[in-house]
């Protein structure tokens, strides 16, 4: 029977980093820990912070500017509705005061004499109050001193013209007629004036709205793109973070298979062996079971070294770790320690005749040629000691020496390979 190399070192549970049964190997062999480079975390996230404050930072510095310039905007804005609502106020009192102006000097009327003042007197009112606020405004200044010259005039003009008794009313009604065509003239320029101060503010108005929007859109275009690149970049790290967290998971899981584990064969090496067996005995003491250790040596491997070269040797151990891990039982577990030696751990025998007969099973299956392609191979055979625990030793190291010395006892004897010789301590 032979197995191709693939085959041989293929991940059963013996020699893939599970214990029988299905549980986990000690650390040593497969350890969870350790595998996340602690050095590239701790700058990743060092970094993370970093980018999170500078983000804050970029961000709350865009907002307070995006908040104060509109603030701005909007105060300017103020201003300037509150030039363009003074102006309206203003033409609207001149209007009122011309219009109950010619009503007096039509009807002599006492009432359109009193509106008149009133309405006069709201628009040197406004008038005033216009004047306090452009003197803190910028240009257009010089527009609104054509405003203020031309109103002055109309209410000069309408106090001078203002009848200090009570005329008939054909002598009223010719006066009005003649200063409502001296003030449709004069009239015409303070409108004119108001009009085009008027909108002037609300041009500029509507251009500071705009460029509110604008600041808005720039600012909203701003944060979006520094979000993506921000995103973009953080994304790139965590990739490549993850990506060194994988090769270095890989690198530790095959550093620790080495240092466990033989090159050759893909078994478990003597220390780790050593290691489960402590292990497994830890469980047989509390269960109060028995459990046994096999040494196996190749008889004839030097042969082959010796005649076919070392990679014939090579193939052999290969196959032979391959034939032992199909021979023995599910859960047993197989190793070797070095050399044509091998170990296996039977963790539970209940009854020493099934144990004797295993033996036999495996001397009788490496009586087949490990290299049936090279017909002029040597023969090689197996040599078996075993040791059972708690009868031939307590302790790992004292198991496999009892198997050792038994395996070497039975070569000693030169009997065939299928003589099993068992050695008990005195």
């Amino acid at each position: 029977m032979t197995t191709s190399k693939s085959d041989q070192c293929a991940n059963t549970p013996r020699s893939r980093g599970f214990a029988p049964g299905g549980s986990k190997l000690p650390a040593a062999a497969t350890s969870s820990t350790g595998l996340v480079p602690r050095g590239s975390l701790e700058w990743w996230l060092l970094l993370l912070v970093l980018l999170l404050i500078a983000t804050t930072y970029l961000l709350g510095t865009a907002a307070a500017m995006y908040a104060f310039s509109s603030l701005k905007a909007q105060d300017r804005i103020n201003q300037y509705y509150g030039v363009v609502t003074g102006l309206d106020s203003l033409r609207t009192n001149l209007e009122a005061a011309e219009a109950h102006h010619r009503g007096y000097l039509l009807t002599g009327s006492s009432l359109q004499q009193r509106l008149f003042l009133h309405d006069l007197t709201r628009a040197q009112i406004t008038l005033k109050s216009m004047q306090l606020m452009m003197a803190g405004m910028p240009p257009p200044a010089g527009t609104f001193v054509a405003v203020d010259q031309q109103a002055r005039l109309k209410i000069v003009s309408l106090l001078a013209d203002r009848p200090t008794s009570h005329p008939n009313v054909n002598r009223n009604f010719q006066l009005a007629t003649h200063k409502a065509t001296a003030s449709s003239v004069s009239g015409e320029d303070w409108r004119n004036a108001i009009d085009r101060l008027r909108g002037v503010y609300i041009s500029k108005t509507d251009h500071e709205r705009a460029r509110a929007r604008g600041r808005f859109i720039y600012t909203a275009i701003f944060v979006m793109a520094f979000a993506a690149f921000l995103t973009v970049l953080v994304g790139h790290g965590y990739i490549r973070m993850i990506r060194s967290v994988r090769q270095t998971r890989r690198l530790t899981i095959r550093l620790e298979h080495e240092a466990t584990h033989d090159a050759l064969t893909g078994l478990p090496n003597r220390a780790f062996f050593l290691e489960w067996v402590e292990r497994h005995l830890a469980q047989v003491r509390r269960e109060g079971s028995r459990a046994a250790v096999l040494f196996l040596d190749l008889d004839g491997f030097k042969q082959v070294n010796d005649q076919l070269g070392h990679r014939a040797g090579d193939d052999l151990l290969i196959a032979a770790a391959a034939r032992l891990q199909l021979i023995v039982r599910d859960g047993d577990f197989v190793a070797r320690l070095g050399g044509d030696e091998f170990a296996v751990l039977l963790p539970s025998i209940d009854d020493p005749d099934a144990l004797a007969t295993l033996v036999a099973r495996i001397i009788e299956e490496f009586k087949q040629p490990l290299l049936p392609k090279i017909r002029e191979a040597p023969s090689v055979s197996v040599s078996v000691g075993y040791s059972v625990y708690p009868d031939d030793g307590r302790t790992p190291t004292e198991l496999l020496a009892t198997a050792d010395a038994a395996m070497y006892q039975d070569k000693q004897s030169r009997r065939s390979a299928a003589t099993v010789a068992r050695h008990t301590p005195h």
